[in-house]
């Protein structure tokens, strides 16, 4: 019984220990997880190829306690979630490489941009050299002109810097626009400026549309790294539900095995004081009727009574006493039968004696009588001793008398 709770114990407790190991594994996964984040917020703020780097082994450190805990699983549930899991990594993995690369689009954009602004500055420049080298008054009227598309252009410009500092979609369309309405303006001034000057506004005009190509590559990178950062975002929150998923799982799997844990050793407990009743019971029956038995012989025994023969079917120590009290018992009869034997003879015995004393005792009364028959006999013979001896007395008296009388007589 002692066994059986202490293995019930040992294996709820074992249950419990595993049970504790698989959510310190889970509850690791999930700070692999939002430290996977902070890298990668750290990268998109730095861009910095040691961050890139922390990022990738924080991938790898992710997918490593995956396995590790789907390896430690065994639920078909737990082990699909972990298998999403792993896919969300692949999938986090595949979208951070392009996330690097399309950093890398956006800063070429980046530096087109800064070309391009440069070639367009430069044609409007060289428009406005050219028409300060001239003296006419159109000429100086086109130079105004020129520097108000200047102006246009660089305010555009300021606005597409704006956009590409801050990369905040609420500036793009701002940015697009003033940079459309530059090239708008370029355009319709190209065709009423002077002939001689026609090819340095196409050139600010291609310039400008190449420009706006870049701009608009910038702008495709800018989106596609944003739905690549979303995406990722979402991937990671999908991972850390995923974990809370498989924690709460193994919360409650680690309350049902308590719970469970409880109920078999109450069971336990239960079957134990049972088969502990149920065995004293068998025990005390084993002992105390043999014992009663036993005491039964003994006062049967005791009231000397040796005819009953006493049962022994047991191999035990209560069987070694009843058969004991068995030997004892024939052992009582055998004296008893002896002593009864030797009564016998002395009672036989005793009978012969006593005929013997009694013809002692006949004899001893004839004796008896003949004694005293002498008895009388030697009395009467004394008594006519005593008669003789004082009549002699008498007769020496006389004589002695008849002496004296003679002798006084002779004198």
């Amino acid at each position: 019984l002692t066994l059986l709770i202490a293995v019930t114990g040992w294996l709820n407790l074992n249950n419990l220990i595993s049970r504790g190991d698989k959510l310190g594994e889970i509850s690791h996964l999930l700070g692999m997880t939002k430290d996977l984040r902070t890298a990668r917020l750290k990268f998109q703020a730095s861009r910095a190829p040691a961050d890139a780097k922390l990022v990738e082994d924080a991938i790898a450190q992710l997918d490593r306690q995956q396995q590790l805990v789907g390896s430690q699983l065994s639920d078909p549930i737990d082990l699909d979630k972990v298998a999403q899991q792993a896919k969300l990594t692949a999938e986090y993995r595949t979208l951070f490489k392009g996330l690097q690369k399309s950093f890398d689009g956006r800063d070429s954009a980046r530096k087109t941009l800064i070309r391009k602004a440069a070639v367009v500055t430069q044609g409007l420049e060289l428009i406005e050299q050219s028409l300060v080298a001239s003296t006419s008054p159109e000429a100086i009227k086109e130079l105004a002109a020129v520097s108000a598309l200047g102006r246009v252009v660089m305010a555009a410009r300021f606005q597409v810097l704006a956009y590409t500092s801050s990369e905040d979609p609420a500036q793009e369309q701002t940015a697009v626009d003033a940079l459309e309405q530059a090239t708008k303006t370029v355009q319709e001034h190209m065709q009423t400026a002077p002939a001689d000057q026609h090819d340095n506004f196409q050139a600010a005009v291609n310039a400008l549309q190449d420009y706006h190509k870049a701009l608009d590559r910038y702008r495709e990178e800018v989106n596609n790294s944003q739905a690549m950062r979303d995406r990722m975002r979402d991937s990671g929150l999908q991972i850390e539900k995923l974990s809370s998923e498989l924690s709460t799982i193994q919360t409650a799997k680690r309350d049902a095995a308590a719970d469970q844990a409880k109920s078999l050793l109450a069971l336990a407990s239960v079957l134990a004081m049972v088969l502990g009743t149920l065995a004293a019971w068998m025990i005390t029956r084993q002992i105390v009727l043999p014992l009663r038995e036993s005491l039964a012989a003994a006062e049967r025994i005791a009231d000397g009574d040796l005819s009953q023969t006493l049962k022994v079917d047991r191999r035990d120590e209560l069987g070694q006493l009843q058969a004991s009290m068995q030997r004892m018992s024939s052992s009582l009869r055998e004296l008893i039968s002896h002593i009864h034997d030797g009564v016998t003879q002395i009672a036989s015995a005793a009978e012969e004696l006593s005929a013997v004393t009694e013809q002692t005792s006949a004899g001893v009364n004839n004796q008896k009588t003949e004694t005293d028959q002498v008895a009388t006999a030697m009395n009467e013979m004394a008594a006519t001793v005593q008669e003789v001896a004082r009549n002699a007395e008498e007769a020496s008296e006389a004589a002695s008398a008849a002496d004296r009388e003679a002798t006084a007589g002779a004198g």
